[in-house]
């Protein structure tokens, strides 16, 4: 019996905002399909499932100095991304 395990790689591991950056693509670099849930209500990703390679637009909406994630997940393969605000 041959099992392949899906390869999920996401880009960049973790997001940074301030005050300068108010937009992050993270490159999605996969096969077969994945989705993506996000912990954190000061910013917003424009889709939440996909196919194979893809890009998600991570965008800050507020100011927030508290941490969240986006998790995105293809199979039994799960990537978490920490969603930062840098306030220096």
């Amino acid at each position: 019996i041959n099992i392949t395990q899906s390869a999920l790689k996401v880009l960049p591991s973790t997001v940074v905002f301030s005050s300068l950056v108010s937009s992050v693509n993270l490159v999605i670099t996969t096969t077969g399909s994945w989705t993506a849930v996000k912990s954190g209500d000061w910013f917003t990703i424009n889709k939440t499932s996909g196919s194979g390679n893809d890009t998600i637009i991570v965008t800050k909406t507020l100011a927030y100095i508290s941490d969240g994630s986006i998790t995105i997940t293809n199979g039994s393969v799960t990537k978490v991304i920490t969603v930062t605000y840098l306030t220096k």
